[in-house]
């Protein structure tokens, strides 16, 4: 599984590369249905310590699944984008199994 981290107005620390690494790992129980990832944190405004992240997971048979956060700290922000896109992904494994019965 492919992973990508981006920042948008703002410097990508290895801190946090490494956090949302991490953190998407814990979608491997989905590795059947993933293709690739790219997570993207910006900044929202100069001056203002508000950011925004977004996860864009690419999906077999299916459109990219989207989870975005928005708030103060980056790395609460990737953890709710990667609950998201968790509860996202199980329902569409979910789904797919009632449509195999």
């Amino acid at each position: 599984m492919d992973t990508n981290v981006v920042g948008r107005h703002m410097d990508i620390t290895d801190a946090i590369r490494k956090h949302a690494e991490q953190k998407v790992s814990k979608l491997d129980k989905y590795a059947d249905l993933i293709i690739s990832n790219e997570f993207t944190v910006g900044k929202i405004a100069e001056g203002k310590e508000l950011f925004w992240a977004e996860l864009l997971v690419s999906v077999r048979s299916h459109p990219e699944i989207v989870a975005k956060a928005q708030g103060h700290d980056v790395y609460v922000l990737i953890d709710e984008a990667i609950a998201k896109a968790g509860r996202q992904l199980h329902d569409f494994k979910e789904k797919i199994k009632l449509e195999k019965r």
